[in-house]
């Protein structure tokens, strides 16, 4: 009896031990493939707003520091780099003929230690790097260690428009301590529930191997399963709570980088009617956003919208082409516009609201307002919808680990 009793003990806690060691794993997994999307996602949003125009007058030199378009590209990017609370480096490379690869550019200040002159030789470029040159692939690298220290980097190829010819390749470092940071914190939970219920049934083998009383019994089981099952209702309650803010917080600062990405003077030219169809500035900022939201896998609309003097709110553009049952033509009178949304045109601060329920869907909506240039007065606000499907498929996937456990 005292044999069976031990076997069964070693089984129960090996099982849990088992379960708690896949749960770990498989957080770990997929907490690495969700920064691994989010550093690509931004990366890639960060390529999109690069001019190309610019870029392609560089020289990768000295001379470059002299240059109107050299000047306005590394503003955008230390502008990007700001809003990026992960982002330690923005920088743009090349490479020259010889195979030698060089710093068009950073987002570092000139009289940071950290700053890359324009054309300074990345002498200690890792094998990693040199095969996104090679194969024109994004990709995540690292840990990787050289002068600037233990990174983790997003690396996208930015092409020419005529002949697809790969001109730049953009990175996006994270230190990698940040990195494994966020992948640690993200497996506590499976570790201490672990431990927890490790506990609780060393407790209930242990304390009570006795089993004389039926009744006895039936309370001490009654009593463990509610000890196990609280818990897990309040972690599952947490995970919903903070995965809903992380999602937040990361859908906030991509439609962050699209805003900065965006001509302040081409939406300036635009009038809100149907007379921007023939518009340049019109039509270069419609495609600039159906490229962003067609490479953003969970982007279901992208859109500006404007506010008339009597408060009506209006489409400036939106990414959808014009065949598409969801297009919005410029000037649409957002008739339903929710309480939310008119609080950011009066506030004019950017956030994440909803779900909200119009004529396109029940939808959760990142708000960033766009000023002018000159007297900092609000011209427009950009939306990022993300379907409310997607988005609780998501933070439900993440709430199936203490589920699961519990």
């Amino acid at each position: 009896m005292k044999r069976t009793r031990v076997i069964s003990t070693v089984l129960i806690l090996s099982i849990v031990l088992i379960m708690g060691f896949l749960a770990t794993w498989l957080t770990w997994s997929l907490t690495t493939r969700k920064l691994t999307r989010e550093i690509l996602n931004q990366a890639g949003l960060v390529a999109q707003s690069i001019n190309i125009s610019r870029l392609m007058t560089l020289q990768g030199n000295e001379q470059d520091l002299e240059s109107a378009n050299y000047l306005r590209i590394k503003e955008q990017l230390t502008q990007i780099r700001k809003n990026l609370s992960r982002c330690r480096f923005l920088y743009l490379m090349g490479k020259r003929e010889d195979g030698a690869i060089f710093f068009y550019m950073d987002a570092q200040s000139v009289d940071s230690e950290d700053y890359a002159p324009p054309g300074l030789i990345y002498e200690e470029v890792p094998e990693e790097y040199l095969q996104t040159f090679n194969t024109g692939k994004s990709q995540v690298v690292g840990p990787i260690t050289d002068r600037w220290g233990t990174l983790i980097s997003g690396l996208v190829p930015i092409y020419a428009a005529d002949n697809n010819r790969l001109l730049a390749v953009l990175g996006m470092d994270i230190e990698a301590d940040d990195w494994h940071r966020y992948i640690l914190f993200q497996c506590s939970l499976p570790v201490g529930l672990t431990i927890f219920v490790l506990l609780l049934i060393s407790l209930f083998l242990f304390v009570n191997p006795q089993r004389e009383k039926d009744e006895k019994q039936v309370r001490t089981i009654v009593l463990f399963m509610l000890a196990v099952l609280f818990p897990g209702m309040f972690l599952t309650w947490y995970t919903w709570g903070y995965t809903n803010n992380q999602m937040r917080e990361s859908a906030l600062e991509q439609a962050r980088l699209v805003a900065r990405s965006i001509s302040v003077k081409r939406i300036q030219n635009l009038k809100g009617d149907q007379t921007d169809l023939n518009s340049q500035d019109y039509q270069r900022i419609k495609e600039q956003l159906f490229l962003i939201r067609k490479s953003h896998s969970t982007c279901r609309f992208l859109y500006l919208m404007g506010q008339k003097e009597d408060g009506t709110v209006f489409f400036f553009l939106d990414s959808q082409p014009t065949t598409s049952s969801d297009y919005a033509p410029p000037g649409l009178v957002y008739k339903e516009v929710s309480a939310e949304y008119l609080e950011h045109f009066k506030n004019a601060k950017d956030g994440t609201v909803g779900p909200i329920t119009d004529r396109w869907g029940t939808l959760v909506t990142s708000l960033v307002p766009i000023f002018s240039n000159e007297d900092n007065q609000l011209i427009a606000i950009l939306g990022m919808d993300i379907d409310t499907r997607d988005w609780k498929e998501k933070a439900i996937l993440q709430c199936l680990l203490p589920i699961g456990l519990t």
